[in-house]
């Protein structure tokens, strides 16, 4: 009879305690799911704002595209003295010597 009164109270416990395995997984799941839902929205605002910064540096690369196509053919394209290549596009000089 006592064996039998503590076999019953084993399995309760059990039962009990695999109760508490459950309710704290589906916690612990739940839990997950949250921080992967704020882990996809921030990745999702990110690549929003990667979009827009890639858009803004494309549309400054095509503004520089049509300046030097607009530059470009009023380059003169002629020798400079003394050089057998054509002219550099830009002349430094010396402030102080003018060289």
């Amino acid at each position: 009879m006592l064996s039998l009164l503590r076999t019953l109270l084993d399995g309760a416990g059990a039962k009990a305690e695999d109760r508490l395995k459950d309710q704290f997984a589906v916690d612990l799941l739940a839990q997950r799911i949250r921080d992967a839902e704020a882990g996809l929205a921030c990745a999702k605002q990110t690549l929003a704002s990667l979009i827009v910064r890639q858009r803004a540096e494309q549309a400054s690369l095509d503004q520089l595209d049509r300046r030097i196509a607009d530059l470009e053919p009023r380059h003169p394209q002629r020798p400079c003295r003394g050089c057998r290549g054509p002219r550099p596009r830009w002349r430094f000089r010396h402030r102080r010597t003018g060289e």
